[in-house]
């Protein structure tokens, strides 16, 4: 499966890497580092992670990592995988 962001995504990822960074900027590369890690890991399991809260579909998934939310959706017409954007967890969308 091949996966894409969207801009909604690279945003949202770069405010929270931005605002790590303002204590430690190797802390803000490393968690950059770890969530696109654990991204990539989703096309061996696309459905492993919840059906998302945000969303009312079960293509829409919800990776949990270290209190933030990444809501990614599942086509498999299309065999892709989108990541669609990154929240704080609680947080409405």
């Amino acid at each position: 499966m091949t996966i894409f962001y969207e801009e909604r995504f690279e945003f949202d990822i770069s405010e929270v890497v931005e605002y790590i960074s303002e204590d430690s900027r190797a802390k803000g590369k490393k968690f950059a580092r770890e969530i696109r890690q654990a991204i990539l890991k989703i096309p061996a399991f696309p459905y492993k992670h919840r059906q998302s809260i945000y969303f009312k579909d079960d293509t829409i998934r919800d990776l949990i990592y270290k209190g933030y939310v990444i809501a990614y959706m599942i086509d498999e017409e299309s065999e892709s995988i989108t990541i669609l954007g990154m929240i704080k967890y609680k947080e409405k969308w």
